[in-house]
């Protein structure tokens, strides 16, 4: 089962941190339907977390906040670049 702790996108080029507790670019809806960071709370075991960046030429215009599946479809015809890392519990 995938959850999506946050959802961010319009990251501007230049932003090289995220503060905690802040945020950059517009948020977007995450696993539990809202527009904020959800922490986690992972199972009593091996557990695997995500962090996926997509390099666009412009910005994304949504008329609600989107889900990351919206915001991943949104991008996939104007996607310049794609990273992925990964991080894991044991």
């Amino acid at each position: 089962e995938v959850f999506d702790h946050w959802v961010l996108y319009n990251i501007p080029p230049t932003t090289g941190t995220i503060p905690e507790g802040g945020a950059v670019g517009t948020v977007g809806v995450n696993s539990i339907g809202v527009t904020k960071y959800a922490g986690p709370c992972p199972p009593d075991r091996q557990h695997r977390y995500f962090f996926r960046l997509y390099a666009l030429p412009g910005t994304l215009n949504f008329i609600k906040a989107p889900t990351l599946r919206e915001v991943e479809e949104a991008a996939r015809g104007m996607m310049l670049e794609k990273s992925t890392l990964m991080g894991e519990r044991r």
